[in-house]
């Protein structure tokens, strides 16, 4: 099952990046949002396969798609009041 899941899991993690390159180039706060799932997927695939050299940008990753989901919801907020 382990094997199964380190095959495929780099497709998933592949797809997920795009899509949250996708979103954030039509401003969508879901490119945020998957960008946050898509950690919780990365770091299964790091525990799996003990490639721990991928934990710093793995944590930066989630400290700027958090970032950046503040930043767009309080200019989302904004946009809505004026």
């Amino acid at each position: 099952m382990q094997e199964l899941i380190t095959t495929l899991l780099p497709w998933l993690l592949s797809a997920g990046g795009m899509l949250t390159m996708w979103l954030s180039g039509n401003k969508s706060l879901w490119a945020w949002r998957i960008s946050l799932c898509n950690q919780v997927l990365w770091f299964t695939w790091i525990y799996l396969t003990a490639n721990y050299g991928f934990i710093p940008v793995t944590v930066m990753v989630i400290f700027i798609a958090s970032r950046n989901l503040r930043k767009w919801k309080k200019e989302e907020l904004s946009n809505a009041t004026t």
